[in-house]
C-alpha cells in the first residue's frame, strides 16, 4: 500500500559547514539517518544552522525524498552531498538504510532568524534533527526582513 504524501513544512537542523554549502548551491542533497519519506515535492525545508550559528539562515524546497541502502545512497548522492566518504559512512554507522533529501529552489534569507527569536516570538526550540512546522510557525517564511523578494512566492504557492 502506497503511503499518502504529506505537505507540511519542516524545520531541519544542519551543521553550519553543510548549511553554508546548501546556501552556496554546492550541496544539493541532505542526508538523514531518519526522515519522513512521505513528504510531497514542493514541501518547504527551513534550514537551521546549528551551533555556533544557531539561526535559521534560509530555506529550500524538497524535490524528492529517497530512502535507500547506505551503499546505494553513497553511489547515487555522495558527490551531491558534499561530504567525505569516511564522514558519510561514520554518520550512517549501524544502519542498513538512510535517507537522501534532494533540494531545490534554495534561498538564503536576507536576515537570519536567531535561536533567541525563534523561542521568544514563535515558541520554537530548534530540533536536534527535524520537526514539522505548525500553521503559526509559517510566519517565519512570511517574515518580510527574512524572506524579502520571495515573500510573494511563499504566500501564493500551490
Amino acid at each position: 500500500m502506497a503511503s499518502e504524501q504529506v505537505k507540511r513544512d519542516v524545520l531541519v537542523s544542519i551543521k553550519p559547514i553543510y548549511a553554508d554549502k546548501i546556501m552556496d548551491g554546492a550541496k544539493t542533497v541532505e542526508f538523514r539517518r531518519r526522515f519522513p519519506r512521505n513528504l510531497s515535492p514542493g514541501t518547504i525545508l527551513l534550514i537551521y544552522s546549528s551551533s555556533p550559528t544557531r539561526a535559521i539562515i534560509g530555506c529550500a524546497t524538497i524535490q524528492k525524498v529517497h530512502q535507500l541502502s547506505v551503499e546505494a545512497l553513497w553511489r547515487r548522492y555522495g558527490a551531491a552531498g558534499c561530504i567525505l566518504r569516511t564522514d558519510f559512512f561514520d554518520y550512517f554507522d549501524g544502519l542498513a538504510r538512510g535517507t537522501a533529501i534532494v533540494l531545490d529552489k534554495v534561498r538564503r534569507f536576507r536576515s537570519t532568524v536567531p535561536a533567541a527569536r525563534l523561542k521568544s516570538q514563535f515558541g520554537l526550540i530548534a530540533p536536534q534533527s527535524f520537526m514539522y512546522l505548525r500553521r503559526e510557525h509559517c510566519a517565519l517564511l512570511d517574515d518580510e526582513p527574512a524572506q524579502g523578494p520571495h515573500r510573494h512566492q511563499r504566500l501564493h504557492r500551490p
